[in-house]
């Protein structure tokens, strides 16, 4: 089977440990912010469960034309071992951009290997489309218009646990 570059070691490379991803500020309702936290929390337990029926369903319709849901579950033998857990994502660990249906969500995820755990900062960056929230994988968001201050994930810093 020919892989394509959006199989699972890609995305878990540009979601997982993407680094400094800056979103534009924006201002948005709780309900966002709850529908963008449950969408990284269902990325990170589908990830962890190998379940690519649900990671297939959180990619943007542009990325599902690229990648199939065989090729996704044909990479889940190099996470043989490994477990993912996403500790608590506050309300301030999220930031949304109402005007380019954007959100960025700074989280702590916790990769454990032959029962050592490590914490890895993360920087998702989602899209809405369809009326739902979508990660985006390896994608630069767009710089704000107004030339504000944005936001930056720590490097090394673990967001609280809680």
């Amino acid at each position: 089977m020919r892989h394509h570059p959006w199989t699972l070691p890609i995305l878990l490379t540009a979601l997982l440990l993407g680094g400094a991803l800056l979103a534009a500020c924006g201002d948005g309702g709780g309900d966002e912010r709850d529908e963008v936290r449950r969408t990284v929390q269902d990325f990170v337990s589908a990830l962890d469960e190998r379940d690519e029926d649900r990671l297939y369903e959180l990619l943007p319709n542009e990325s599902q034309q690229q990648v199939s849901k065989e090729e996704i579950a044909a990479d889940f033998p190099t996470l043989e071992g490994i477990r993912f857990r996403l500790q608590r994502i506050n309300d301030e660990d999220i930031t949304l951009n109402d005007a380019r249906d954007q959100a960025q969500v700074n989280a702590t995820v916790t990769v454990e290997v032959d029962d050592v755990e490590q914490d890895i900062p993360t920087a998702f960056l989602l899209r809405k489309e369809d009326g739902r929230w979508r990660l985006v994988p390896g994608e630069e968001p767009q710089q704000p218009q107004d030339g504000g201050a944005q936001p930056t994930p720590a490097e090394g810093a673990a967001t609280p646990a809680g």
